[in-house]
């Protein structure tokens, strides 16, 4: 585009008109691996306004293209390959690849042959549970996050994401290290898949404490790297956080493994919550059933669900109550925050018929600092947000475990018949 961003100045005749259209679009900020071609922020918020300029404003394609990594490959969707005939002009160092061309069908077999070599598959052992999907005789396998070979401490995952290479390249940020532990023998209450899994609720617990715990902080853009494994709760769990700007990294306390990144600030006047939510109880109903119908699900019922789905949660992890479809209650005040957020992200599960691991959070919200004074309600603000007053996880990014036809292996139960336990049995154990 020789410099220039060229635009033909007569869609501005449509800016009203659009901003009509779009004016329901909630804004929030964009992640920051978001390249845009609408906007040369790179800080920027998705909104109305983005939007509108999206479709009148300049186009910034070479700034975009400039901005790539060195050495970077580049996979063009579609429609067709015009935009690498422009990379190919000004960016040499960069690798190509087009999934369409123009005015012909796509077919499946050569994208999967474009794409091979970038692909990385876990090994046999690794591969379970997974399900197939046949197509044209191409099978699509999936496999799920986090292999069994991940559980033995052995395993080590480093994934580059876009933030870590901002960081690296960044100049002027001076990097800093600070320590985090936590001292909760609850922790041993999170057991998933029969496995003592560092909850993700005790990362953004860990993030938090960037700003000393503020009220008004918020997180954005936050991503599970690897999976933490507790060996014994009752010790205290350190992490590493080292910081670039607003950018965290949490790594393990001998820093060889990243377990979680987000950008972490204090945002003056705090930020505002969703209010797509109506009919909020008060902190004054004493009555657990006040609000909620007569459908709601008990405590008791909910859990029993949830376990047989692989969320196998002790006492303290059991938070939720007369659980319906978009809200739910706290049976009882949280010991400690980590319980608190955790639970909160029980109410996206309500509806769930498979696995799933939390990999990530769009935005994270906390605009109350004491325990004590948080809400003992939750609300589900759409498909992926859980919301109250004084905490906010918006885009919850869930990885599911895929559905298998014959029905899921009750972790840890073992049915035998009743005439053969004449003796005590073992806890986990049931007749």
């Amino acid at each position: 585009t020789d410099g220039c961003a060229y635009h033909a100045p007569y869609l501005e005749l449509f800016r009203d008109y659009l901003g009509k259209q779009f004016d329901r679009c909630e804004e929030r900020p964009r992640p920051r691996a978001w390249i845009s071609t609408s906007s040369q922020s790179p800080n920027g918020m998705f909104s109305t306004t983005y939007l509108v300029n999206n479709v009148v404003g300049p186009v910034y394609f070479q700034d975009a293209i400039e901005s790539l990594p060195t050495g970077a490959t580049v996979v063009e969707i579609g429609p067709n390959s015009g935009m690498l005939a422009q990379i190919k002009r000004t960016r040499g160092d960069l690798n190509r690849i087009g999934l369409a061309k123009l005015n012909q069908d796509v077919q499946e077999n050569d994208i999967v042959e474009n794409l091979r070599e970038y692909v990385v598959q876990n090994a046999d052992e690794d591969a379970e549970p997974e399900s197939e999907v046949s197509t044209q005789g191409f099978k699509l396998k999936y496999t799920q996050r986090y292999p069994k070979s991940l559980w033995d401490h052995r395993t080590k995952i480093a994934v580059p994401t876009w933030d870590m290479y901002e960081a690296s390249t960044s100049e002027g940020q001076s990097k800093t290290i600070q320590t985090v532990s936590f001292e909760l023998p609850s922790l041993g209450d999170h057991i998933v898949r029969g496995q003592n899994l560092f909850p993700a609720a005790g990362y953004l617990r860990a993030l938090w404490s960037v700003t000393s715990y503020s009220a008004g902080t918020q997180i954005t853009n936050f991503r599970i790297v690897s999976p933490y494994l507790i060996n014994n709760p009752k010790e205290a769990i350190s992490f590493q956080i080292q910081k670039a700007g607003d950018y965290c990294e949490l790594w393990s306390e001998d820093g060889e493994v990243c377990h979680a990144t987000g950008h972490v600030c204090v945002v003056d006047p705090a930020p505002r919550l969703p209010t797509s939510y109506v009919n909020e109880l008060s902190d004054s109903d004493s009555s657990k059933s006040k609000g909620f119908s007569k459908i709601a699900i008990s405590r008791d019922s909910y859990y029993p669900h949830l376990r047989r789905l692989g969320y196998e949660y002790g006492e303290t992890y059991r938070l939720l109550d007369q659980v319906e479809e978009n809200k739910a209650l706290f049976y009882a005040p949280p010991g400690d925050w980590v319980a608190y957020i955790d639970g909160g992200l029980h109410l996206l599960i309500r509806d769930a018929t498979s696995f799933a691991y939390p990999i990530g959070v769009r935005r994270v919200v906390f605009n109350i600092r004491s325990l004590s004074e948080m809400p003992q309600f939750i609300y589900r603000n759409g498909l992926d947000s859980v919301v109250n007053s004084g905490m906010c996880l918006q885009g919850v990014r869930m990885e599911h475990v895929p559905l298998l036809p014959s029905r899921f292996t009750v972790h840890g139960e073992h049915f035998i018949p009743y005439s053969d336990s004449d003796t005590p049995l073992e806890p986990q154990l049931i007749a």
